[in-house]
């Protein structure tokens, strides 16, 4: 099958969204799922969130990476080699009523794609979006529209609150919050994990370089609870209280989403 890119658009500095016409995947992918992708033969396999869509496409967004530089020379009508989905699990928040959703770079899409999923009459979102720069921030009004409330993220205070999502966080802990979601880095999802231990449910979607995205490889292993679990099948969602955080670092994890806390 041929997927055709419909759109290809810049939304940020070093963030960018392709349209793919994908019907196959867009009317059953849901949110908290994900896709792998080649743009060509000779390309390496992409693991990117479900960012969106209606039934005939789907939203991809990315941070410019060495891995991902195929996908910044796409323009419209070009087309994508292979697209797999939808794979893993939805995100299941139905039982929460106070969500707060933590998203750090192209995370923001994909907790923007779980509030839209999740919001109801009856529940109440708190969203966090954090990026290096004011530049780098996308998708704001947008959020703002399904949450509740939002705070801004800055590493550099050109926006909202100074420094990483994770201090943000702190600034809010004190509110009634039923579960926190996080899209983030490993090393942020790890910080905020510790700071909710014992406090507030904690869910983590957790950042795994699979291969080909069914499990074959074992590439994508979580240690949870103390047992080998593979992201692509368990996940990807996770308790971040019962993942080996360390054991995660020792994982293939692609260099664009090593962060380093302050």
């Amino acid at each position: 099958m041929v997927y055709k890119v419909s759109k290809k658009v810049k939304l940020a500095d070093k963030f960018h969204m392709v349209t793919v016409q994908c019907p196959d995947i867009a009317k059953k992918i849901k949110a908290g799922q994900f896709i792998m992708l080649q743009t060509d033969d000779h390309a390496e396999w992409l693991k990117f969130d479900y960012h969106g869509g209606t039934k005939t496409y789907i939203n991809i967004v990315f941070e410019e990476s060495p891995a991902t530089k195929s996908l910044v020379g796409l323009k419209k009508g070009n087309t994508i080699g292979e697209l797999v989905g939808p794979l893993g699990n939805p995100t299941d928040l139905k039982d929460f009523t106070n969500i707060c959703l933590v998203g750090q770079g192209a995370g923001i899409a994909s907790v923007y794609a779980v509030a839209c999923a999740v919001k109801n009459k009856n529940n109440r979102i708190i969203a966090i979006i954090g990026t290096p720069s004011k530049k780098n921030l996308f998708w704001e009004d947008q959020v703002s529209k399904i949450a509740d409330h939002i705070f801004v993220a800055t590493e550099d205070g050109t926006k909202g609150r100074k420094g990483t999502v994770d201090l943000a966080l702190k600034d809010i802990l004190k509110k009634r919050l039923d579960v926190i979601y996080l899209a983030a880095p490993n090393a942020i999802m790890q910080h905020i994990s510790k700071m909710t231990t014992n406090f507030v449910k904690t869910i983590a979607r957790v950042q795994v370089k699979g291969l080909e995205g069914v499990g074959l490889s074992g590439s994508d292993r979580v240690c949870f609870d103390n047992q080998i679990k593979l992201s692509c099948i368990d996940g990807p969602d996770f308790d971040a209280h019962k993942i080996d955080w360390e054991f995660m670092h020792y994982q293939n994890v692609p260099q664009d989403l090593v962060y380093k806390v302050r």
